[in-house]
């Protein structure tokens, strides 16, 4: 037999969630909220400054390969 959960159910268990939830971080001061938002923005930024640095490094490359084969230079891409 297949158990149905009910709506009365399945509202209460997502009510809990959301308590338990709002309880956690209302239950924070404002200096534990100021640590926690900077903590997600310094590892935010982290995470684009070393996309962004990959990014115009490989475009640097590309740069360097073609000035480096304009000016006839020979370039051995297997050594890489």
């Amino acid at each position: 037999m297949d158990y149905k959960q009910s709506a009365a159910e399945i509202a209460a268990n997502k009510a809990t969630f959301v308590a338990s939830g709002a309880s956690i971080f209302l239950g924070l001061t404002a200096n534990e909220i100021a640590a926690l938002g900077g903590l997600v923005v310094a590892i935010l930024a982290l995470i684009i400054n070393a996309v962004m640095n990959w990014h115009f490094k490989s475009q640097h490359l590309k740069i360097a390969r073609a000035k480096a084969l304009a000016d006839g230079a020979e370039i051995d891409d297997d050594a890489m």
